[in-house]
């Protein structure tokens, strides 16, 4: 299933036929956004579908490429999309939360890793009973959580989705939550997931042994063509902090090649995620 255009969608758009357009005229950053009166900061977000375009600005740069009837009308239709206010930014999300849904719904690249399935691929009844068993907020706020969460979902299927690619420490398969018959269906949706063209699970085994993920769960999100990372999002009993300096970027990429490094191949994690949702009898 698809679904229609979105203002991510539109946004990241909009950010590929902008950048389509400088590269085909040899234009840098500075150069364009010295012509319509913007930084190079502000156009290099507005080509990675990072934030909205005004229809002054929109107008400036389709005098600037000279564009025909059509794609001058495309250009502006894509701006006034990206402009509306997506539903997380009216959602009462913290600020955190809210700056990385924004990031993922732009994302071309997450890689995420943890001792949890991520949100992400996560079914409604194993997100119910984690939300139960570890966050501290009322009923009522766990529902909105859980429609918030499955909402985001929707971005695996679009058109042009982002790849995925998950490393889940072994204990996910094993520890209980919220049952035996959630823990199947959450299972087998892992196994659904990993069919999926641009989604990759992988499981660390213990026998890997120590590593450095072991007391911490993080996800790295990039909006760029070459996936380099740009956001780390890391989530734990104090709360969750959104990374952007250089330095953390580079330890957590670097964290993510070392987890990479120890994780199973996808057809055996694969194996090991069906062994264990279906155990092979133990002779007596």
């Amino acid at each position: 299933m698809t679904v229609g255009p979105t203002p991510p969608t539109a946004r990241r758009e909009l950010g590929n036929l902008l950048r389509e357009l400088r590269a085909e005229h040899g234009f840098g950053l500075e150069e364009v956004g010295a012509a319509i009166a913007v930084s190079p900061g502000f156009l290099s977000r507005v080509e990675r579908g990072l934030r909205g375009l005004g229809d002054e600005k929109t107008e400036r740069l389709a005098d600037f490429y000279s564009l025909p009837v059509r794609s001058r009308q495309r250009l502006r239709q894509l701006a006034q999309l990206g402009r509306e206010r997506p539903w997380w930014e009216r959602a009462p999300l913290t600020r955190e939360m809210r700056e990385y849904v924004g990031f993922e719904q732009a994302a071309t690249a997450i890689m995420t890793y943890g001792s949890i399935v991520p949100g992400l691929l996560q079914t409604r009844a194993y997100c119910e009973a984690m939300l139960e068993r570890t966050a501290i907020e009322s009923i009522e706020q766990h529902a909105t959580t859980v429609e918030h969460r499955l909402r985001r979902q929707e971005l695996l299927n679009r058109a042009d989705p982002p790849w995925v690619w998950a490393i889940l420490d072994e204990s996910v398969l094993h520890r209980v939550t919220g049952g035996s018959a959630t823990m199947q269906e959450q299972l087998a949706a892992l196994v659904t997931a990993a069919g999926r063209a641009r989604v990759s699970v992988r499981i660390l085994p213990f026998a890997a042994g120590a590593h450095l993920g072991m007391d911490s769960r993080f996800v790295v999100v990039s909006t760029r063509s070459d996936h380099g990372p740009e956001l780390v999002y890391v989530e734990g009993l104090s709360g969750a902090r959104n990374l952007f300096n250089d330095d953390d970027l580079a330890w957590y990429a670097a964290a993510w090649q070392s987890l990479s490094a120890l994780a199973l191949p996808e057809d055996e994690s694969k194996a090991m995620i069906i062994r264990t949702i279906r155990p092979e009898p133990v002779d007596e």
